[in-house]
Formats: structure tokens, C-alpha cells, sequence
């Protein structure tokens, strides 16, 4: 275990959780927890087993929690760029129309002089 591997205040807690949650060294954090008693007590091996339960239930929605945000920003980030990429071919399309537009008209006024009003 590193220093900062270990569940002694809040901060090392969420530290030593987010490791577990991106899986870099969570086995030994695991093990250590497992191994944990009280405050001032030493650890004796294997004396706290439901935190395997824990490790196993945290693993599991912190891995689903992690790909569903991951999914959420490529789905978001996708969409964006589809709703850009659609408002620039519609912009092209617009232009090319007014472009074709006053193209018709003008070659309309020069062949036809029109009577005038």
C-alpha cells in the first residue's frame, strides 16, 4: 500500500475509493481493509470478511456508475457534434438556394425585359 492508501480520514477514504473505482491497486486496498479491525487495533488477517462484500458491491455500481457517465458524455458530446454538423449543411443548403435564387432572377430580368408598371 502507498501512503495515502488507507481509510484514516475522508480524503484518504475517497482517494484510496477512487482507486478501487478505476481499478489501479485495488486488490491491496482490499486486502488491507480486509484485514482492519478498531481504531487502535493492529490488523489480524482476513478478520473483517464482509468487506469483500463491500469491495464486490462498490466494484460493481462504480464500474456501471463510471460507463454510464462515460457513455453520457460520448452520447452528449455526439449529439452535439451531429446538431453542428446538420446546421452547417443546412446553412450550405440555404445559401446555395438564395445563391441559385437571385442567379434565376437575374438571368429572368435580362432575358425578359418585362413590360414595367
Amino acid at each position: 500500500l502507498g501512503p495515502g492508501d488507507h481509510f484514516d480520514n475522508v480524503g484518504s477514504g475517497y482517494l484510496a475509493l477512487l482507486q478501487v473505482a478505476t481499478f489501479k491497486g485495488w486488490m491491496d486496498i482490499m486486502y488491507a481493509a480486509i484485514d482492519s479491525r478498531r481504531v487502535e487495533d493492529q490488523p489480524i488477517y482476513e478478520d473483517n470478511l464482509y468487506m469483500y462484500i463491500y469491495f464486490v458491491i462498490f466494484i460493481i455500481f462504480g464500474s456501471f456508475f463510471t460507463l454510464n457517465l462515460f457513455i453520457g458524455i460520448y452520447l452528449t458530446k455526439s449529439g452535439y457534434l451531429h446538431d453542428r454538423r446538420a446546421e452547417k449543411i443546412l446553412q450550405r443548403h440555404e445559401e446555395t438556394g438564395v445563391k441559385e435564387a437571385t442567379k434565376t432572377n437575374s438571368q429572368a430580368s435580362e432575358q425578359d425585359p418585362g413590360i414595367g408598371f
